[in-house]
């Protein structure tokens, strides 16, 4: 609890297969998924796809107490609940704007909105653990950034927020508290703090040239740009091999804190893992 971490790889890794497996929303995987349970009280999840359609008509603040209503939250001020979950995500200006009209006239808001009221909408739900797919794909670097940050805020307060991210800028980079780096055939290959990311990155792959150095380029594409540069000049199971010589058999890494095996289930995207928090 409390941590902001980024699952960060490229199309196809298997990113959104381990997302799916955390959520409950993929269900035929092999392996176990192992959640810590606090007494009586299992952990609560919200899991926010890549693609989400909103009520046509519907303002900002109809989707979010239509949502509340779903939720059966009736022993509350909904629409002070409203406002507080609004603000918490920079619409409380825009209660009254319409999300969507209809396929060809996409509505009042713009992608980044469209973003932050679905972080809003699941926020009511108030679950302990955040799980998000590629929430800043297809937004300019200075709203991915926005949404980051309150993701950021949300984890500050004491939820486990997850993020899968394809290759976020310098900036979006420092604020996650841990990245996560899955490589072909789902294997992970990194976890731990973003920056130190590219070091470990560099001293595996030999790379002293002044490009590979993170300090002077700030370009986390080097990140990955450093993962195919280990694979076309080694074998291609380079990465797998720098695991400690303890978890080779098993391909278990220390992730997420925990003890977290993920891998690929012959040609298809399912995930295995195994996750305890």
């Amino acid at each position: 609890s409390g941590e902001f971490v980024g699952i960060i790889g490229k199309s196809g890794a298997g990113k959104s297969s381990l997302l799916r497996v955390l959520a409950h929303d993929e269900k035929h995987f092999s392996g176990q998924l192992l959640v810590k349970k606090e007494g009586d009280n299992a952990l609560t999840f919200s899991y926010l796809k890549q693609s989400y359609s909103f009520i046509p008509f519907f303002s900002v603040r109809e989707h979010l107490l239509q949502r509340l209503d779903f939720l059966q939250e009736n022993n509350i001020d909904k629409h002070e609940k409203v406002l507080n979950v609004s603000s918490s995500v920079g619409l409380e200006h825009d209660l009254d704007k319409i999300v969507v009209k209809n396929r060809s006239d996409s509505g009042q808001l713009s992608g980044g909105q469209k973003k932050r009221l679905r972080i809003a909408m699941e926020l009511l739900a108030n679950p302990d653990v955040f799980l998000l797919d590629e929430p800043t794909s297809g937004l300019a670097s200075i709203d991915s950034f926005k949404i980051l940050s309150i993701l950021k805020t949300v984890a500050s307060k004491g939820k486990l927020v997850v993020v899968t991210v394809h290759q976020p800028d310098y900036d979006s980079l420092n604020l996650f508290d841990k990245i996560v780096i899955v490589d072909d055939g789902g294997y992970v290959i990194y976890s731990g703090n973003p920056i130190s990311a590219v070091e470990y990155l560099r001293n595996k792959t030999e790379s002293v040239d002044r490009l590979s150095i993170f300090e002077e380029t700030k370009n986390p594409s080097l990140i990955l740009d450093l993962v195919q540069r280990g694979k076309d000049t080694n074998t291609p199971d380079f990465w797998h091999n720098q695991l400690p010589e303890t978890h080779k058999d098993s391909n278990v890494l220390s992730c997420f804190g925990k003890p977290y095996l993920i891998n690929r289930k012959n040609k298809s995207n399912l995930a295995k893992s195994i996750i305890s928090q």
